[in-house]
């Protein structure tokens, strides 16, 4: 479970599998998460964006309930 403000976000599995398949760390999944860009689009959807020196990292999630956001895939 990782924190942001108000929000309580957490990994899905299959995002867990897709970062580290791509060889993104569980250190930049978490970093790009408490200090990268938020984007907001459609309704309920979220993308957290970060650029590393090998690329861009983007976790997007969907607002699930009230603070909570899942995070669904990683690119």
């Amino acid at each position: 479970m990782i924190y942001r403000g108000k929000w309580r976000i957490s990994l899905s599995t299959h995002a867990q599998v897709e970062g580290s398949s791509v060889g993104i760390t569980e250190d930049m999944i978490e970093a790009t998460i408490k200090s990268g860009r938020m984007r907001w689009f459609a309704k309920n959807n979220v993308d957290f964006i970060s650029e590393y020196k090998r690329g861009k990292v983007i976790c997007r999630g969907q607002v699930k309930y009230d603070n909570f956001i899942l995070i669904l895939t990683i690119a």
